[in-house]
């Protein structure tokens, strides 16, 4: 009897080591795998944020470029070309006429375009030329020539 309770104590043993040999070949390689591939970064970039924002500001940029060169020619406005800002805040159309206008990536674009057409044929028929017109503030500052 105290054979055969040593034999089954002895079975029990090996069947508890043969298990946990098992589970440790099964699972070692999930938990390398997840130690591989999980979500949670492991080092700092050393880019800072800003310059992902900076990507989606070039982004909207370049699709508000179109935009806005279809507004001009909608509303008869005659230009030679569109700059961007350093900080790409704001948009720098250059006149025929050698003026300058500056628009704002914070404001509407239709209402500024339309602000623009009305500027400059007013002062068209009143014969001011316009040097540069900024529309990043309240009120628009506008230069004559």
């Amino acid at each position: 009897m105290i054979k055969i309770h040593r034999r089954e104590k002895k079975n029990r043993f090996i069947i508890r080591l043969y298990m946990i040999v098992f589970l440790i070949i099964v699972f070692s390689p999930a938990i390398c795998l997840y130690i591989l591939f999980r979500t949670q970064k492991l080092f700092i970039s050393p880019l800072p944020k800003s310059v992902h924002r900076i990507e989606k500001k070039i982004a909207i940029y370049s699709q508000s470029v179109k935009e806005l060169e279809l507004l001009l020619v909608n509303k008869k406005i005659h230009f030679l070309s569109i700059k961007e800002d350093n900080n790409l805040s704001a948009f720098i159309i250059l006149l025929k006429n050698k003026g300058e206008i500056i628009l704002s990536l914070e404001k509407n674009l239709e209402e500024q375009v339309a602000s623009l057409q009305l500027i400059l044929t007013r002062f068209t028929i009143e014969g001011k030329g316009v040097r540069s017109l900024d529309f990043r503030f309240n009120k628009p500052v506008i230069v004559f020539l």
